[in-house]
């Protein structure tokens, strides 16, 4: 949007009184139509009229702002009428089913409406609006489940029309929960999975459960310690601090995710033993609770989670980059802004002209042994330092191949403001980050996450800062960015052509089904021609048959009458 977006203090992720910060991916509600629409929460303005203080200012994903245009619309909505992105479906699609409430995607935004048809084994779905009133068939991967947003949780009412609380079926696959002590191992808190084998009566059933041995036994369960077996939700990716359900000991147990150890592969803390496992990603599904009928999912906040999303991202640093931002002094700029840290020493905003940037938290990288080196004690004649080289590890830094082929001169200026015990050892973190930074990327390649270069060109910033030349690397990650935008806005383009090829594909089949009806019809319609032409033929036949039948009766009704009157005259003639 140019120089209408600049920073406004209501930018900030944890200042603006909501849980959308900017770059949120939400929906919007347009209360009207009943529709939601997906866009991208972004800064406003530097001067906004006052009816729109307190409002998000959201950029639509599909909408555009003028037809023939590609820029989308972007206004300002009131945070009421705003909402997360929904739980994301299986990647494998969920088999939808007749009285199933789902949204549909539909003319840019989804739809709420009731599945009342399965068309061509399950390829093609009926679902009926409401409001406003309409039927139209989608392909499945075109539907989502309806999930309600209230309170920072997410509600999916699974039937129209059915009060699934009522009573379970026999055969029917559940989860219960078993409020005893199992021996070595407290039951409590776990689900497990069952079949249910009888219904007792007076709210109870019989369930059939493994037992540890790989077999099978019977208990009785009391209703409200039954639940249906949960949808099947997400991708399989987790993050960070994330609430999740864990498969051990034959049951379903929550705890929650301390930190991805590898790529498949997730250390969970569980509550209810005080400890932690490695899980593996298949052994992990998204922690869902089930009340009054309906399921139930807590929202994640990026304003309320312990680290921002960048967190979660992959990075190519080694593990002896510094955290630049969090040692960085709390001093005050003349025109900039300032810098406001939390009582754990994390920094909470930090607004300048580069906008907010955030980085990643990291470990400081341990110091070789002191030793005394005359050389090195002084600083340069050339260049003032705010501490003495002591360390030895300087040799090494400066001998690297990176400092070798970019030389640096960086100040380290900020490094004034702190103990002078601290100096030296994050000035060595700086650069070897530098080297790191560099090297990463040299490593890019196109196929790398975005993230990837925007976490890097972020730690460029905060480099420059302490006085190192970043110039050239900083062409390269904005040339990659650049290219990624690019990559994006085909990406974006084609899957929009490729909606459009499936609707189109959609009515193909229909035109093409239209066709095999009407081939048939007149398939039958020839063969009744056939038939009909036979039929003429045998009704001209007996016609002239007819005909000529008639023919000869008057030929002989003629010879009656010439007979008649020939003898009348001789009569009458006295012959």
């Amino acid at each position: 949007m140019g120089e209408e977006e600049a920073e406004h203090p209501q930018n900030s992720p944890l200042s603006a009184g909501h849980h959308f910060p900017v770059g949120s991916a939400v929906e919007v509600l347009e209360n009207d139509a009943g529709v939601r629409f997906v866009g991208t929460v972004v800064p406003l303005p530097r001067n906004i009229d006052p009816e729109n203080q307190g409002k998000l200012h959201v950029r639509y994903k599909a909408l555009l702002a003028r037809k023939g245009h590609s820029d989308r619309l972007h206004e300002f909505v009131h945070v009421s009428s705003v909402r997360p992105m929904p739980p994301p479906p299986h990647k494998a699609g969920k088999r939808f089913e007749v009285n199933d409430v789902v949204e549909a995607y539909y003319k840019d935004g989804w739809w709420e409406g009731v599945v009342t048809a399965v068309v061509d084994g399950g390829e093609r779905l009926v679902v009926t609006f409401e409001d406003p009133p309409d039927e139209l068939e989608f392909a499945p991967s075109r539907l989502r489940p309806l999930w309600d947003w209230a309170d920072g949780v997410w509600t999916w009412a699974q039937r129209k029309g059915e009060n699934v609380n009522l009573a379970f079926n026999v055969g029917e696959k559940v989860e219960v929960s078993i409020e005893r002590d199992g021996g070595d191992c407290d039951f409590r808190g776990a689900w497990f999975p069952a079949v249910i084998v009888r219904d007792l009566g007076n709210g109870a059933y019989s369930v059939e459960l493994k037992d540890k041995n790989g077999g099978s036994v019977e208990e009785e369960v009391e209703f409200a310690r039954i639940r249906p077996f949960p949808p099947i939700l997400g991708d399989g990716k987790f993050g960070v601090f994330e609430k999740v359900d864990a498969f051990f000991d034959f049951g379903w147990w929550s705890g929650l995710i301390m930190k991805k150890v590898k790529m498949n592969e997730y250390s969970v803390f569980f509550e209810h033993s005080d400890s932690t496992k490695k899980m593996d990603r298949p052994e992990l599904r998204p922690h869902l609770e089930w009340k009054d009928g309906k399921w139930l999912i807590e929202g994640v906040s990026e304003a309320a989670t312990p680290k921002s999303s960048k967190s979660r991202r992959k990075s190519t640093f080694s593990d002896s980059r510094v955290s630049l931002k969090k040692h960085k002094p709390q001093i005050e700029h003349a025109n900039e802004g300032t810098e406001r840290v939390d009582e754990d020493g994390d920094d909470v905003e930090y607004d300048r002209e580069r906008r907010s940037k955030r980085i990643q938290d990291v470990q400081i990288p341990s110091m070789l042994p002191l030793i005394d080196d005359d050389d090195s004690r002084a600083p340069s004649s050339a260049q003032k330092l705010p501490f003495v080289k002591h360390n030895a590890i300087w040799k090494s830094i400066e001998s690297m191949e990176v400092l070798r082929r970019m030389p640096q001169r960086p100040h380290f200026e900020p490094l004034i403001a702190l103990k002078e015990n601290q100096r030296e050892g994050l000035a060595i973190g700086c650069m070897v980050t530098f080297t790191n930074v560099v090297e990463a990327s040299c490593r890019l390649k196109f196929s790398d996450p975005k993230s990837v270069a925007e976490d890097l060109r972020e730690m460029l910033l905060e480099l420059e800062t302490y006085g190192f030349q970043v110039g050239a690397v900083r062409e390269r990650l904005m040339k990659l960015l650049k290219a990624k935008e690019e990559e994006e806005r085909l990406v974006s383009r084609a899957k929009g052509i490729m909606e459009q090829i499936e609707v189109r594909s959609g009515r193909r089949g229909e035109i093409e089904r239209d066709m095999r009806v009407i081939s048939e019809h007149l398939g039958r319609l020839q063969e009744q021609l056939k038939l009909a032409e036979v039929e003429m033929e045998k009704e001209v036949e007996e016609i002239g048959r007819l005909q000529a039948g008639l023919e000869e009766d008057r030929q002989q009704v003629e010879s009656l009458r010439a007979d008649f009157e020939g003898v009348t005259a001789s009569v009458c003639n006295g012959d």
